[in-house]
């Protein structure tokens, strides 16, 4: 909504998201309006907790008053909102800009290749996480000898039509920092999970089940495991508004985060957003094994006791 100084960066579903008008915000996932629907208008911001309607938006981005804010609202319909692009909310217009500018790329050097085409030190470290040919096929799991990434294996993060979005790196020559991930400068959708490619459409979520945690190898461990439910990882100990809304169209969410501090935090913060909108139940090894470091039966017995099957 670029009359009014707001640059929308993407609209999924029911939401529009932007920069937060109101503070100095650096992610396009705090603040979103409501384009069409029953609450057509709706406007919230989750950094710093200003929200409302398209009236009390108007007043305080135009400084004026609610009434001088519908009668802005009512010329804008009749004129200029015919003119702008984008989709609509109680007939104003919104123009969707890309913030970041840019749009997302594997890093250079990033190879893919089927895990037996793979160099040996590479491929012992695939085999080492029990990672299995038709799971780095599957997942596009690749390499990078070169670049910001050399030395680390690559798991892609794609949406449901299979476009890269973002990507999470772990090292296996031992570097400092054991996991890459990229920030939004670099045009990654940060809002976009490991494991929601193969995710149905939303609608379709009703009676699934999901299993989530911080990252994918351990979300990759759940499938071998063959437990029967979709896996998801959030790329890190930090929940994100959209992975919370997404998650929350299933109707049951399995929440696997480690058992550290980090981990107990994360699950804590996914059980307080997603309670009240589905079955959220809590999974845990009981004690500090990573998820694919025990046996596929062990790990689907495991899942299955927490989700009462």
């Amino acid at each position: 909504m670029d009359v009014l100084g707001i640059k929308v960066d993407n609209v999924r579903g029911a939401r529009a998201w932007a920069l937060c008008p109101f503070h100095e915000d650096k992610h396009a996932t705090n603040f979103f309006i409501r384009p069409k629907g029953e609450r057509a208008g709706q406007w919230h911001c989750f950094a710093c907790k200003e929200g409302g309607g398209l009236v009390e938006l108007v007043s305080k981005l135009r400084d004026c008053s609610e009434d001088g804010a519908k009668e802005w609202i009512a010329k804008f319909r009749e004129g200029e909102g015919d003119e702008q692009e984008g989709p609509t909310f109680e007939g104003v217009r919104l123009r969707v800009e890309s913030v970041s500018g840019r749009t997302f790329r594997m890093p250079q050097g990033v190879v893919r290749k089927p895990l037996d085409a793979w160099p040996e030190l590479m491929r012992a470290y695939a085999k080492d996480r029990h990672l299995t040919p038709a799971q780095v096929q599957r997942w596009a799991i690749g390499y990078s000898a070169i670049g910001r990434l050399s030395g680390r294996l690559v798991i892609p993060v794609r949406d449901r039509q299979g476009v890269d979005r973002s990507y999470m790196a772990r090292t296996f020559v031992g570097h400092d920092s054991r996991y890459f991930y990229p920030n939004a400068s670099e045009g990654a959708d940060l809002d976009c999970l490991f494991g929601e490619q193969y995710w149905p459409e939303p609608r379709e979520r009703k009676g699934l089940t999901v299993v989530v945690g911080e990252g994918a190898f351990n979300a990759l461990a759940v499938e071998r495991a063959e437990v029967g439910f979709h896996i998801g990882a959030l790329g890190g100990s930090d929940p994100r508004p959209m992975h919370v809304a997404k998650l929350a169209s299933f109707t049951r969410v399995l929440i696997m985060t480690d058992e550290d501090e980090a981990g107990e935090g994360a699950a804590h913060e996914l059980y307080c957003q997603l309670a009240r909108h589905t079955q959220v139940l809590r999974v845990t090894l009981g004690g500090d094994r990573d998820w694919d470091e025990v046996s596929s039966e062990r790990l689907r017995e495991v899942v299955w006791h927490a989700a009462g099957s």
